[in-house]
């Protein structure tokens, strides 16, 4: 099985040879490496060269996407893939040395259109959060816990490419909503249950581990997105899954009111769609906006 990496990069100087160090050392050789330079204004476009001319035995492409956005540097790194699988890495986190050997092993036996692994956060302050809210191959799990993130995907090109690709309206939550899409489209879904991979790296240069408050308005979008989504897919999927969106908007509405932003909480929650689900539903939306504004954890899971 032949896998592209294709890693975007906006201003990451700092970080993008420590990644690109990762790439490198993968236990099954990357295939293609695909960089895209997403209007870069600092150097990182040369620390980008420089690996590259010290590294000639990787098969890689540099290309620049000047439309601003991961996702629309994502699709321009899509458009130049030819292997039959990809992978989206962020450029300023660590790639476990044996992923690419492993989902290689995993998709050997069997091909599948999304192969889903775990990872793991990694905080300033050293503390570690793995990502593990269980696999499903509905696409109401996925909108609940945002299971299906960029690292956690290798997509078969095809079936991306038939669902779409990246939103590019979207510059928050891209992979949630193209994960909830990649699930309405019925793939053929394998997991990677035993291991754990990666360092996703939080801190103040990241969307990982940001306050949800300053993103209220892009956090609108993709709601609105997934909605349009839903309504655009199988109705067998429709009752479920509107009625998990009605859910994670109740609870990220209660997370912004939790840090204080009173305003951007009365936002999300007009946003909320009631016409599609039933008065108990919205009762329990209500009790998970006041359970989660009240210091509540884990309401997902309710």
């Amino acid at each position: 099985m032949k896998i592209s990496v294709v890693i975007p990069f906006y201003n990451r100087s700092e970080y993008l040879e420590r990644t690109l160090s990762t790439i490198v050392r993968q236990e099954y050789p990357v295939d293609s490496l695909i960089l895209v330079d997403n209007c870069s204004s600092d150097d990182s476009c040369v620390v980008a060269e420089n690996f590259l001319k010290r590294h000639p035995q990787v098969s890689a492409q540099l290309i620049r996407c000047d439309k601003p956005g991961a996702a629309a540097a994502r699709n321009a790194g899509l458009q130049r893939v030819t292997t039959d699988y990809v992978y989206f890495f962020d450029s300023d986190d660590e790639m476990s040395p044996h992923f690419l050997a492993d989902a290689a092993d995993c998709m050997a036996d069997a091909a599948c259109d999304l192969l889903v692994c775990r990872t793991s956060i990694l905080f300033e302050d050293g503390r570690t959060h793995v990502r593990d809210y269980g696999f499903s191959h509905m696409p109401s799990h996925q909108i609940s816990t945002a299971f299906l993130s960029t690292q956690s995907m290798v997509i078969r090109t095809d079936y991306l490419r038939k669902c779409g690709g990246w939103n590019e309206s979207l510059f928050y939550w891209n992979d949630w909503e193209l994960g909830v899409r990649l699930l309405l489209g019925s793939p053929v879904v394998k997991f990677m249950e035993n291991k754990i991979y990666h360092t996703i790296h939080a801190h103040k240069d990241s969307i990982t581990g940001n306050a949800y408050s300053a993103h209220v308005e892009d956090m609108l979008k993709a709601f609105q997105a997934v909605r349009d989504d839903i309504l655009a897919g199988p109705e067998t999927y429709r009752r479920k899954s509107l009625a998990a969106l009605v859910k994670r908007q109740c609870i990220m509405a209660g997370t912004v009111r939790r840090e204080g932003d009173r305003k951007g909480a009365c936002r999300i929650l007009q946003h909320v769609e009631t016409d599609s689900v039933s008065p108990g539903m919205r009762l329990l939306g209500r009790l998970l906006y006041c359970y989660t504004a009240l210091g509540g954890r884990g309401a997902w899971r309710l």
